[in-house]
């Protein structure tokens, strides 16, 4: 017998950054108004710890990220949903940027369609102005780097007011090279992805090419795609923070 799937478009992929243990609280948001399918991974992520210089050692960096896929026509309330459960209003607490996908294959079991009433499926409206928070005109610069790197990248493009970064370790080798299973060598790849408005995208572009040495055989490579929505993450104010009670 042929196989055969189904795909739905008009889909949003909404990814957060968030401080580590929020990434819970969002998916118990999400199942509150019956949206499953969420997924959680740790990254490294931009805070106040690269100001701090020698003192930012002490400072946690590490980051949670959700990513969930949902309907277009759901997108506006389920960002906003995750936009509060994760206090992403305070200085650094992270950021979120969502993008259009073209297709995708159903996540939600046969039987949730069939047991879910529709009253939980509808997110109720928050009479909060949150919207002032989101822009609209951003790209996602996304890349992989067989060598890592992204821990030197990260501080350049802070210096360039570029806050909106995180990346994480996956498993992998270049074209042409063979990994071998069990060698820890082959865990050193470093995946990242950094948020910019339009106006940057073409020149951070290039800075990270011309950074990473992405010119060269082998080193990685880089790609470009716009978001249909994103988060600004605005740093702490140093003056109004207590060192000891700091969280990256």
């Amino acid at each position: 017998m042929k196989r055969s799937f189904t795909t739905l478009t008009e889909a949003t992929l909404i990814t957060a950054v968030v401080q580590n243990g929020f990434g819970e609280v969002i998916t118990d948001a999400l199942l509150e108004v019956g949206i499953q399918g969420s997924t959680i991974h740790a990254a490294m992520g931009v805070g106040i710890r690269e100001r701090l210089g020698a003192l930012g050692v002490a400072v946690d960096a590490e980051r949670e990220v959700v990513t969930v896929m949902v309907s277009s026509d759901e997108v506006d309330r389920i960002f906003e949903r995750i936009f509060l459960a994760a206090k992403l209003d305070i200085p650094g607490m992270g950021f979120m940027y969502a993008t259009h996908c073209f297709k995708r294959l159903p996540t939600y079991p046969h039987q949730f369609y069939q047991s879910t009433p529709v009253e939980i499926m509808t997110l109720p409206i928050s009479k909060l102005d949150i919207e002032k928070h989101y822009l609209d005109y951003t790209w996602l610069i996304s890349g992989v780097l067989y060598e890592g790197g992204t821990d030197l990248l990260i501080p350049e493009l802070m210096k360039r007011g570029i806050n909106e970064a995180h990346f994480y370790n996956v498993a992998g080798s270049p074209i042409g090279r063979k990994a071998v299973a069990g060698v820890a060598d082959s865990f050193d790849v470093e995946q990242f992805h950094v948020v910019v408005s339009a106006d940057q995208a073409e020149n951070v572009f290039d800075f990270i090419y011309r950074t990473c040495g992405l010119s060269q055989p082998n080193r990685g490579f880089i790609n470009m795609n716009k978001l249909s929505r994103s988060t600004q993450l605005d740093l702490p104010d140093l003056n109004d923070t207590e060192t000891e009670e700091m969280s990256d």
